[in-house]
């Protein structure tokens, strides 16, 4: 569906997302991607952020987003969200899109009639899909980044006749694939991009790994941080051949995987890994565990090799082969780099979000009322504390009322 810039009473933006942080993972690096595609299109995304933890801001506003940020510091949860309505509502957005929290879920139940209302479903795991059967009745739609997803909330009771749509990540890939030549002297580049932490990502395999293959030709750069960098850097940060760099940025990411030949990650679950993506457009071959939901759809025969899921032996196993067969591994990631490059784009991903707000166009914007009733929280328990009396006393005890300083807008 061709969308044009005319259907909007806002024709720069069409939507607004709403975010509980922008820290840094592949839940931010979404909506970085989003906006770059629709920039691309000539729109602006406006993104409301539920915190001033946005370590995106000057990606975001590269690519002309709108970016509101909400302080956590000065306000109850529930005046933080009557702020976020506010700074959604001057916006007077055809489309919601909820993503990451509970309480941008929130939001959706306050949006007026005519709004287009999507939450956005980015991880394969149960407590995710808790948010479907409890904001069910505010839901237009929801959006899984993978078949899998889709295809489990379609299957819930409690998701009855909801409407489900498959859209997967798409990556604004700024490097182009760098040229590798086959050496079989060279030592075999080994990169894990992500959080360091236990919980999902089984830190403690990657650690595993390394230490197995210490004194073999591998080098291995480790991305990111988390609850368990200290134990990790204890682990494998003495070994030779070990480079472990903290956090870093979008642009600071894809230059590293450019100088890389392996991308590693031994999660237990995913939705669709960013990073994955990202590595592979770059033209890096994924040793990956064998997961159902995202990784079974990007790593095919040539495009890499999937591990059963906590098999440190296969993992290695894995390396070795590649190490061994260098002709082998620059094919792979020759095939990575096109499949990613041609099927999960920006562009492309725009495109399916542009088409959704499309379809909530009509003769007048909705209108959202400046007053409105905030309800008792869902995703909060227990409840008596979030409605009145309660609520006011607690407002009372923070010492603040609603008349100072509601959000920050950033770059205007």
């Amino acid at each position: 569906m061709a969308i044009q810039a005319e259907q909007f009473p806002h024709p720069e933006s069409p939507m607004v997302a709403v975010t509980g942080s922008m820290a840094i993972g592949g839940a931010s690096t979404f909506l970085v991607n989003l906006a770059a595609g629709f920039h691309g299109r000539g729109f602006k995304l406006s993104v409301v952020v539920m915190s001033t933890r946005n370590d995106y801001r000057d990606e975001l506003a590269s690519y002309g987003a709108r970016v509101v940020e909400i302080d956590r510091a000065d306000s109850i949860y529930e005046d933080r969200i009557e702020k976020v309505y506010r700074a959604v509502a001057l916006h007077r957005p055809r489309m919601v899109l909820s993503t990451l929290s509970p309480e941008s879920f929130e939001i959706l139940r306050i949006a007026p009639p005519g709004t287009l209302r999507a939450g956005m479903l980015q991880t394969d795991d149960p407590g995710v899909y808790g948010l479907v059967g409890t904001y069910r009745p505010w839901l237009d739609v929801v959006i899984g980044v993978s078949p899998t997803i889709c295809d489990r909330v379609r299957a819930m009771e409690e998701a009855g006749g909801l409407r489900v749509e498959c859209i997967p990540y798409g990556i604004r890939f700024d490097h182009g694939v760098p040229e590798r030549t086959p050496d079989s002297g060279a030592p075999l580049r080994v990169v894990y991009v992500g959080r360091l932490d236990e919980d999902q990502k089984r830190i403690s395999r990657i650690a595993a790994v390394i230490r197995r293959c210490a004194g073999r030709p591998m080098e291995f750069t480790v991305v990111g941080s988390g609850t368990r960098e200290e134990w990790f850097r204890g682990e494998v940060g003495g070994l030779p051949g070990v480079t472990l760099i903290g956090s870093v940025g979008g642009p600071e990411v894809q230059r590293i995987l450019a100088g890389q030949d392996v991308f590693l990650l031994l999660s237990d679950f995913e939705g669709l890994p960013l990073a994955l993506l990202e590595a592979m457009g770059t033209g890096v071959v994924p040793v990956v565990s064998d997961l159902e939901s995202g990784v079974r759809d990007l790593v095919g025969d040539r495009l890499g090799i999937r591990v059963p899921v906590g098999d440190i032996d296969a993992a290695v196993s894995a390396l070795e082969r590649l190490a061994a067969d260098p002709a082998s591994l620059a094919a792979m990631g020759t095939a990575c780099a096109a499949h990613a490059r041609s099927e999960f784009t920006a562009e492309r991903m725009s495109a399916r979000y542009l088409a959704l707000a499309g379809e909530a166009t009509g003769a007048e914007a909705p209108s959202w009322p400046w007053e409105f009733r905030l309800p008792v929280p869902l995703c909060l328990t227990p409840r008596w504390v979030y409605a009145e009396p309660a609520r006011t006393i607690r407002r009372m005890c923070r010492g603040i009322g609603l008349s100072g300083r509601r959000h920050r807008s950033v770059g205007e």
